[in-house]
């Protein structure tokens, strides 16, 4: 997910989707009475009391819907790309029931299109000035939620992104939720995600142009017109910061890190003032008594695989904890969704044999 630069504008559908989904919509109030709107799926036939599992979706960042509609995002251009509706529907098969909400970001963004004066007013201020606390205390209340309203079943969190760690937190003190599920997990802050992908996601570009591998990039090596030669040959001028007629890959980094200098806000944000204030997630799975799930794809360029791959090997060496399981998707990207490289940006709708196993491993976890 896009911390800040994603704007998801489409409206979602409150509809039934699938012959064996119960989908029912509602409008609820969260913790301090403000209304998110939500949509609690039950498989065909069962009652509340007898299912058995729920799982509550936590979303990435951005003003994310129940749905978390990746649509504008998605190729080809278009298409219709449902993420978390996608998964909830493959659960219900499983007869997994699952909670879904707007996120508060996602209602305070329609209510500010719809009169932009609302944000002057005290509650969206009080909103804006900690976001991410509101976020984790929307996704504890609707844990408390689904445990009242399937009172028999075992409650599940499944984060994506930035949910990850919200899940992460919401669980370690709620003694009652039995496991989360994590999708593009990120062991590092918003900040450290940021460094990540604006300066470090982009080398493999300077590799392949640097064609003697001898760590420069010159005018002759750029000549080519496809991929990032012909802009970074365009901007060589400004790159050459020693002016010897070559690009370093400091200089390229250099580059790329400019773009964060020059975005400082980013890193005065309330978010990140709120996210300094708690455990860093590897903290928490270290001594977590519930379980983690892992669902890692292995071209995921927002929150690498590496985090994950971090995760399994310590625990293979030091924590040795059985209730940890890691699975990886093959050319799969941030949302599980098929790439064509570690470089390719552009999500894709998520095919339905992916779906299925998603489903079979949460079913079996």
């Amino acid at each position: 997910m896009k911390f800040v630069f994603s704007i998801i504008a489409i409206l979602i559908s409150l509809t039934t989707f699938a012959k064996d989904i119960e989908r029912k919509p509602a409008s609820i109030k969260s913790f301090d009475g403000f209304p998110l709107d939500a949509v609690i799926d039950v498989p065909r036939g069962f009652n509340k009391s007898d299912v058995k599992k729920v799982v509550v979706f936590v979303h990435g960042s951005g003003p994310q819907s129940l749905d978390e509609d990746l649509s504008s995002l998605t190729i080809p251009k278009g298409s219709t790309n449902l993420f978390f509706r996608d998964v909830a529907d493959s659960f219900l098969k499983k007869n997994i029931a699952t909670v879904r909400y707007n996120k508060r970001a996602y209602e305070a963004k329609k209510r500010i299109e719809a009169s932009p004066d609302y944000k002057n007013s005290e509650e969206f201020k009080k909103y804006a000035e900690h976001p991410l606390e509101y976020t984790i205390k929307d996704c504890a209340f609707f844990a408390d939620y689904a445990q009242k309203e399937f009172p028999n079943a075992e409650v599940f969190i499944l984060g994506h992104s930035e949910g990850t760690g919200v899940a992460l937190n919401v669980a370690k003190d709620k003694k009652f939720v039995k496991g989360t599920i994590l999708i593009g997990f990120s062991n590092e802050s918003i900040a450290g995600s940021l460094l990540e992908q604006v300066v470090y996601r982009d080398l493999s570009h300077f590799s392949n142009l640097d064609k003697n591998k001898d760590g420069f990039l010159t005018a002759n090596e750029l000549k080519g017109k496809d991929g990032p030669a012909k802009p970074t040959l365009e901007q060589m001028a400004v790159l050459d910061i020693n002016g010897d007629k070559k690009i370093s890959v400091s200089e390229y980094k250099a580059g790329n890190y400019s773009n964060l200098i020059v975005r400082s806000d980013l890193y005065n944000h309330p978010y990140i003032m709120d996210e300094a204030k708690l455990p860093r997630s590897s903290d928490i799975i270290k001594t977590a008594p519930f379980k983690v799930l892992f669902l890692q794809g292995e071209y995921d360029n927002q929150t690498p695989a590496y985090y994950t791959e971090a995760i399994e090997l310590i625990n293979k060496l030091i924590w040795k904890k059985k209730d940890l399981k890691f699975v990886y998707f093959k050319k799969a990207g941030h949302a599980l969704d098929p790439r064509d490289n570690l470089n390719d940006l552009n999500y894709r709708v998520v095919p339905s044999e992916t779906l299925d196993k998603i489903s079979k491993e949460v079913a079996e976890f």
